[in-house]
């Protein structure tokens, strides 16, 4: 469990193996490349705002107790659209 803005929420690993889209991390704002193991953060009360994070970014916003702001979490061909 870790806090989001949302309340608690669970934490689940995505393997290399299943990473199949690129994510952009809200914790630093750059990208999760497809292949890489990262965290995904699943709000309790809203688990449509689920967000894929790095798995450095979660350790050490944990390590540290912060909160992790979910902002939208765009894949690279959503975010290549608006620049």
């Amino acid at each position: 469990m870790i806090e989001t803005e949302f309340g608690d929420a669970e934490v689940d690993t995505v393997l290399a193996r299943n990473a199949l889209k690129e994510f952009i991390c809200p914790c630093c704002d750059e990208f999760i490349e497809v292949g890489e193991e990262h965290k995904v953060v699943v709000p309790e009360v809203a688990h449509r705002q689920r967000r894929h994070v790095h798995k450095d970014c979660f350790e050490e916003h944990d390590k540290r107790n912060l909160r992790i702001v979910l902002h939208p979490n765009d894949t690279k061909k959503d975010f290549e659209r608006y620049v």
